[in-house]
């Protein structure tokens, strides 16, 4: 028996109205498939750490999540979690431009958090990023 499902409708939920339309909620109805993507990190594709300022390694951790999500049939723009952790949010809002701009080509506008920790998996290391996708 072959089961029908119903499109998936994403809504942006945002309450305050002072309070920017990036940041919000999305509310995800219908029937889902959910993936979650742990530890988006700066390895390239050989297993070598992708070391430099944190843009570089961004975009290492941006082309690592989008292969994963792709390799399970899911884009960018299914992503409705998207969470950022870096070792200096001094350095992170440096290159936030490049981010919004990354995620507003791909039309995407999940909710976001960005956490500041002490250390990441490597030393050097200064972005991670996790994400959930809906489908």
């Amino acid at each position: 028996m072959e089961t029908m499902t119903a499109p998936l409708k994403k809504t942006m939920i945002n309450p305050w109205a002072y309070q920017p339309a990036k940041f919000a909620a999305d509310k995800v109805a219908g029937s889902a498939t959910i993936i979650s993507c742990s530890g988006q990190i700066m390895i390239d594709e050989s297993g070598n750490p992708v070391y430099g300022n944190i843009e570089n390694q961004l975009e290492q951790c941006f082309a690592n999540l989008e292969k994963q999500l792709q390799e399970n049939g899911y884009t960018i723009a299914d992503v409705t979690s998207l969470n950022f952790y870096t070792t200096s949010i001094e350095s992170f809002f440096s290159v936030y431009d490049t981010v919004s701009l990354r995620l507003e080509k791909c039309r995407l506008v999940p909710s976001c958090t960005l956490k500041e920790v002490k250390t990441l998996t490597f030393p050097g290391m200064a972005v991670e990023l996790e994400a959930v996708a809906a489908r």
